[in-house]
């Protein structure tokens, strides 16, 4: 299920990055032979990185980093990307990214993913490859720094440089996941970008070379095309070899110029691209219609991408850009958060693109019909900054958020990870930055805001909008009256429009700082092999802490309350999909609403998330030691007094609607939405909610459901990261501890009671509204649940990764039949006797035999033989390896200790997990297969494209039972729903919607104990596909 959070760290995190702490500022690019973007800035580069370039001209970076510990990240970039494509090339660069896995020199085809598996490199997770506009790029995660293993994934990575065989055969075959991955990738949305970016960047190369290329280009080149490609542009001056992880630098240099040193390009080099210039064009407007395609609006303003940023003084305009950009973002959400939002949301961004250009825009949501007044409002706030400034309020507190990030990352520059470290460098070598540290990325900071002016704020924020424009596009699922023509005539009326100034906010004070006497300890004991210390406080709350050094100054909270979706009604459809999708914590708090509590809240590190989980409610958050107070007050403050406006239930409504219909549009979309419904045999628990659901949803019935959710049971505090526990005890004693004593309460009996679906043979099939050579398959058999010993589902999981393994490798690799063939293991540890392994793929319709065919016979192969040494080493170690690294992780400890206070068995599947999977053997997982791989208990789906002729199939009908009040004149008034039958399909939505029309009859409609009266309506039940 979806999980809504609001975090304040994560956007200060992306802001980081936009700003350069993870790439600074851009240097020129020479033709050959780049030097280092710092020899021509006067920004120093990370001191802690050794930067260097061989004789031949390719580049590398290397660092030490210890998180985590004893693993290495291993990034390959090569300058070359779908603009370096000519007219008859496009596609190319993509293909020869796919067929590095195709085999090479001294790794043939058949050894390439055994070969990682064996090291513990999970395909896919731990090794991929990327193609952009402007690079391609491939990875490698390492799990261990021994020096075979470095040497493994550098003789690999050299392997991708020259000696790629790219048979024709192979690439034939290779031919049929990239055509797969161009059809999943081809959703209504992306149709819409498209047209988007021929519209913004008319006169640019970048609109004619998307990375995916063109079909026919891709179906018929020949090897010796994607060969010759290959041998012009991944050459030595083109490349560079990022290695970060707990690795001695000096050794590495040693074995990178080993590897790579005797490395020559193999044919001569091709010139660069010409990127055009933007055209000089606007006021203009472009409108594109697809019932499909989401509603968007979006105002550009292009200007020629000014190449490299080169001082001090250009980062510090962008850096106040980004202020300014971050204040009128404020003023946005002022107004999309409060009571009748002129619109649903907006914002304001500027960035390069493609090396050819500079875009400013202002993207808008809204309903389609309301696209007059949405576009007037926000173009009106950003007028208003422009016009009148920004305010030195504004601006401090702006800086304020800003620097508690920096400063953050800061204090945790030791602990940051070797992947996002390693990303982060070769994205400042795609854009040309010098890669600042966060310690001198803080100081650049404050320097930067020292004795900041609103006035330069301002003068930042209009230098941003001097681009060709304005150019409006909107992409809509309903026709817009008047077309382009309104589009262009309104823009020019509200430009014209007088402007007010804007209305300043006041200043906001935290309130949620008392909530008692603070709470007395009654339990505590000590873990000592896992450091885990379990408190019990005099009200009933239960804390459990670990202290770590994962992250420096970073600690993860959770609290788990009630029991979840237990409590959720079976006998009809509830809104927990507004609850997690934002409706809850948007609404903000009974005495300050969303942006008053931000405002209140600045220059503090903090998050909240929420989810109703299968046994309990969950909020959550990221924070440092200096705010875990604030932290746990926004949290309790959440739990006991949370504000739920109907404005945020309207705005979360408003946004669900286009959300399904682009989900319909796609197979994968459809699987997503339906999947948890349909394996929980059409529990309404688990329903989606149709239109008819979101068109006559209340927030006052949220507000029932989650005052029953949050308002009893238990509640258990669990806090992991950078804290001491004394610490931690003291802040959740003010707090949690502090509350008064809940009612013990008890889920359910019936609320466990979950079953696998019955085998369908000949397959379930739900339909898409996307391409008709679109579809997905799914196979799934019913497993044992997590309930009882501890081994099987270790036994399991194996069994799954040899499927997945054995899917991925004939259906994918052999046939060519999907870009992607995936499985999936639950075992649950909340109902007695549930679980699955599911194994599905996307591919054309005509696949569903082939695929069906392959996991047949996977599973007779599997129950009658036992797997080999190798492959279940194969299968083994990466899982080993993964839970390893996850060991390392804040995350991974909050997750796997939410619970203990109810399950103590929860602690030893912490102890149990490693060693477990270590002791699985070939047998083990025949047994499973004999076991669970049952022919007559299979399971299958298959979502397949509407049929374009004909009737649509058959809609069912139901029986909703409703409660309502009676008026004066007989009519039915504020009806709720008591039971649906069949639940989850949307029947008691479709009966609300008409009771307005409906008298009341007594021979119909019972009366009830306080005056309100019960009846059945037999209805139609919504469509639950398009």
């Amino acid at each position: 299920m979806h999980r809504f959070v609001l975090e304040r760290l994560g956007r200060l995190l992306a802001f980081c990055a936009i700003l350069g702490l993870f790439g600074g500022v851009a240097a020129a690019r020479a033709a050959t032979a780049p030097a280092w973007p710092q020899a021509k800035s006067d920004l120093p580069a990370d001191p802690q990185i050794r930067f260097g370039a061989l004789a031949n001209g390719m580049r590398y970076a290397i660092l030490r980093n210890t998180t985590p510990k004893g693993q290495v990240s291993i990034r390959f970039r090569f300058d070359v990307g779908s603009l370096n494509e000519a007219d008859s090339e496009q596609g190319l660069a993509h293909l020869l990214e796919h067929m590095s896995f195709r085999g090479s020199t001294h790794v043939p085809e058949a050894e390439v993913w055994p070969s990682l598996q064996r090291l513990g490199v999970q395909v896919g997770a731990d090794a991929s490859a990327y193609t952009q506009e402007t690079q391609t790029f491939y990875l490698i995660e390492l799990p261990n720094a021994r020096p075979q293993t470095l040497d493994f994934g550098l003789a690999r990575m050299r392997e991708t440089a020259s000696e790629l065989t790219i048979d024709p055969k192979a690439l034939e075959t290779e031919r049929g996941p990239v055509l797969s991955e161009e059809r999943l990738r081809d959703t209504p949305d992306l149709r819409a970008l498209m047209q988007q970016r021929a519209f913004f960047y008319q006169g640019l190369l970048l609109p004619r070379r998307a990375p995916i290329g063109k079909t026919e280009i891709v179906s018929h080149a020949s090897a010796d095309q994607v060969r010759a490609f290959y041998r012009a542009y991944y050459r030595p001056e083109r490349a560079t070899l990022i290695v970060v992880g707990d690795i001695d630098p000096t050794t590495v240099e040693t074995r990178i110029k080993a590897h790579f040193g005797d490395w020559k390009a193999a044919a001569p080099a091709r010139p660069q691209p010409d990127l055009g210039a933007p055209a000089a064009q606007g006021p203009d407007a472009k409108v594109v219609v697809d019932s499909k395609m989401s509603r968007s609006i979006q105002v550009a303003w292009v200007a020629p991408y000014a190449g490299p940023v080169l001082t001090s003084a250009d980062l510090r305009r962008e850096t106040l850009q980004t202020i300014a950009f971050g204040i009128v973002g404020r003023r946005f959400r002022v107004l999309s958060d409060g009571a009748a939002p002129p619109f649903m949301d907006a914002g304001l961004t500027s960035h390069d693109q493609g090396r050819s250009a500079r875009l400013t825009l202002l993207a808008v949501d809204d309903s389609p019909r309301r696209w007059k007044s949405a576009l007037e409002a926000a173009d009106t706030v950003r007028r208003q900054a422009m016009t009148y400034g920004v305010t030195q309020d504004e601006v401090d507190l702006q800086v304020s958020q800003m620097r508690a990030g920096l400063e953050t990352l800061a204090a945790g520059v030791d602990t940051l990870s070797s992947p996002s470290l390693a990303q982060a460098i070769m994205r400042s070598v795609d854009e040309g930055r010098v890669f600042l540290g966060p310690v001198e990325r803080l100081a650049r900071f404050n320097a930067d805001v020292k004795g900041l002016s609103a006035a330069d704020v301002t003068a930042a924020l209009r230098s941003a909008f001097s681009g060709a424009g304005p150019l409006v596009f909107i992409s809509s699922p309903a026709a817009i009256e008047g077309g382009e023509r309104a589009v262009r005539s309104e823009w020019a009326r509200i430009d014209s429009e007088p402007l007010a100034a804007p209305v300043q906010q006041a200043k906001a004070v935290w309130p949620y700082t008392q909530f008692g006497t603070a709470g007395e300890v009654a339990e505590r004991r000590h873990i000592a092999d896992l450091d885990v210390t379990q408190v019990v406080f005099k009200n009933g709350v239960h804390l459990t802490i670990k202290p770590t050094k994962f992250a420096t100054d970073q600690v993860q909270v959770g609290v788990a309350v009630g029991h979840g979706l237990l409590d959720l009604p079976m006998d009809r459809s509830s809104l927990r999909w507004a609850a997690d999708s934002g409706a809850f914590l948007t609404g903000g708090l009974g005495r300050l609403d969303l942006d008053a509590m931000q405002r209140a809240l600045a220059g503090r590190i903090y998050s909240v998330g929420f989810n109703v989980a299968e046994d309990h409610a969950e909020l959550s958050g990221v924070t440092r030691e200096q705010d875990l107070d604030t932290q746990l007050q926004l949290l309790t403050a959440y739990l006991i007094d949370p504000g739920m406006r109907p404005e945020a239930f309207e705005r979360v409504r408003q946004l669900a609607a286009p959300t399904i219909n682009n989900q319909n549009a796609s197979p994968g979309g459809v699987m997503q939405r339906q999947l948890g419904f349909l394996l929980h045999t059409g529990d309404p628990r688990w329903a989606p909610p149709t239109q008819v659901d979101v068109a006559t949803a209340q927030p006052g019935e949220m507000k029932r459901m989650l005052t029953g959710l949050l308002g009893g049971g238990p509640i258990e505090v669990t806090i992991v990261g950078d804290a001491s526990v004394d610490r931690v005890i003291a802040a959740v004693a003010a707090t949690f501890g502090a509350l008064p004593p809940r009612q013990e309460t008890d889920a359910p009996p019936a609320s466990t009671l979950v079953r696998f679906p019955d085998s369908a043979a000949p397959p379930l099939v739900r339909r898409h509204a996307g391409r008709d050579d679109q579809a997905l398959f799914a196979m799934g058999w019913p497993v044992a649940d997590a309930r009882g010993d501890l081994q099987t589902p270790r036994d399991l999981r194996i069994l799954e990764q040899v499927i997945k393994s054995r899917l991925f490798n004939q259906f994918r690799v052999e046939d060519g039949a999907a870009y992607e063939a995936e499985t999936y293991l639950e075992t649950s540890q909340t109902f007695p006797g549930y679980g699955y392994i599911l194994a599905y793929a996307e591919a054309p319709p005509d696949k569903a035999v082939l695929f069906y065919e392959t996991l047949d016979k996977i599973a007779a192969d599997l129950r009658q033989t036992p797997i080999s040494a190798d492959e279940l080493e194969r299968a083994r170690q990466p899982r080993v390896e993964l839970f390893a690294k996850a060991q390392q992780n804040n995350g991974y400890w909050l997750n796997a200790l939410t619970g203990v206070s109810r399950d103590a068995r929860r602690l030893d599947v912490l102890r149990s997990t490693i060693p477990d999977l270590q002791h699985v053997s070939a047998e083990d997982v025949q047994r499973m297969a004999r076991t669970y791989l049952v022919d007559d208990h299979a399971w299958r789906l298959n979502i397949e494209p509407r049929a374009r002729a004909g009737a649509r199939p058959a809609r069912a009908t139901g029986v909703a039972k409703l409660d309502c009040a009676r008026t004066g004149d007989d009519r039915l008034a504020d009806c709720r729903v008591v039971k649906e039958t069949p639940a989850g399909l949307g029947v008691g939505a479709t009966a609300l919607i008409m009771t307005p029309s409906l008298k009341f009859d007594p021979k119909t409609a019972a009366p009830t104990q306080d005056g309100r009266v019960e009846l059945d309506l037999r209805v139609t039940a919504p469509d639950s596909e398009p």
